[in-house]
């Protein structure tokens, strides 16, 4: 049995194919024993990925695709929906252009986005 640790930033929603492939022994039966180990952040699964401390990750893309960017060995592989789990929430372009949007979660979570979705509107 091969032993995998899977980095993910908290017991959420994306890990819901990891838990049902781990109840149901889909991983076992290909010779997998996966554990997760919660990280706090995106950008500490990113970190723990690229030292080593963990296998694979269930997280935003961003940390990796940052990471490929700078030439770093981290990619993306693979993707859970065709769209991210959040929606961009703004008063006005202008709101838009100085970095005042809001991101709103499934849950009713608000708060300010990062400063990379800032820049020139398609």
């Amino acid at each position: 049995m091969r032993e995998i640790t899977v980095g993910v930033v908290a017991p959420a929603f994306v890990n819901v194919p990891l838990w049902v492939a781990q109840k149901r022994g889909l991983l076992e039966c290909r010779g997998l024993r996966a554990t997760e180990q919660i990280l706090g952040s995106t950008h500490g699964v990113t970190n723990a990925l690229r030292d080593g401390a963990v296998d694979i990750a269930l997280t935003a893309p961003e940390g990796s695709i940052a990471d490929a960017v700078a030439a770093g060995p981290l990619r993306v592989v693979a993707g859970l929906i065709d769209r991210p789990p959040l929606s961009m929430i703004a008063t006005s372009i202008a709101a838009l252009l100085t970095a005042r949007p809001w991101c709103s979660a499934a849950r009713g979570h608000r708060g300010a986005a990062p400063a990379a979705t800032r820049g020139p509107l398609p």
